[in-house]
């Protein structure tokens, strides 16, 4: 009979060790420096009528862009998602796996025109048709991703997302 048996190591995080923990570090960090300063503002010019009139006093945009989700936060038939005081873009397109490659003017080269708008989306940033095929000094997976693998593309994604929250995070508790 076993009284105690010593926990196994779990194998996804032998995969980054310690660096796991980094990954962790944003949520400790939105738990414990909740951004409070931001109450005493109004979210968006609807919130500065009051029953005398309008008062906007404090209200300053560079300290609310961040919470406001308009028609210029996501472009390129991304979808805006605000979860509490968060926005993202969200690109859920329901692309065909039909190959009828195309060459995008950043140089890689997508399954189908459909990919392409996607990577747009979740860049961000205007991606155009340059040519019908693939592009001739791309030899990637067809997928937009130009080969790299799923984790590498996450954990570049990650780290750039790691770092705007950062610069938000110090910019509103005035570090």
């Amino acid at each position: 009979m076993v009284l105690w048996e010593s926990p196994r190591q779990c194998s996804s995080w032998t995969l980054c060790e310690g660096f796991c923990w980094l990954l962790l570090l944003p949520l400790m960090l939105l738990i414990i420096a909740r951004p409070v300063k931001l109450a005493a503002f109004p979210t968006s010019l609807s919130d500065c009528q009051t029953p005398t009139g309008w008062n906007c006093s404090g209200y300053d945009d560079r300290e609310n862009d961040l919470f406001l989700c308009d028609t210029n936060t996501c472009k390129f038939d991304g979808e805006c998602l605000r979860i509490g005081d968060t926005v993202t873009c969200v690109c859920q397109f329901k692309c065909n796996n039909d190959y009828v490659p195309v060459c995008g003017s950043n140089g890689e080269s997508y399954q189908n025109e459909c990919y392409l708008r996607q990577a747009a989306c979740k860049q961000q940033s205007e991606i155009l048709v340059v040519s019908e095929g693939s592009c001739a000094t791309d030899a990637g997976s067809g997928s937009g991703d130009g080969g790299r693998s799923f984790l590498f593309i996450y954990l570049k994604t990650y780290m750039w997302i790691l770092l705007w929250i950062f610069i938000h995070i110090f910019a509103i508790i005035d570090i």
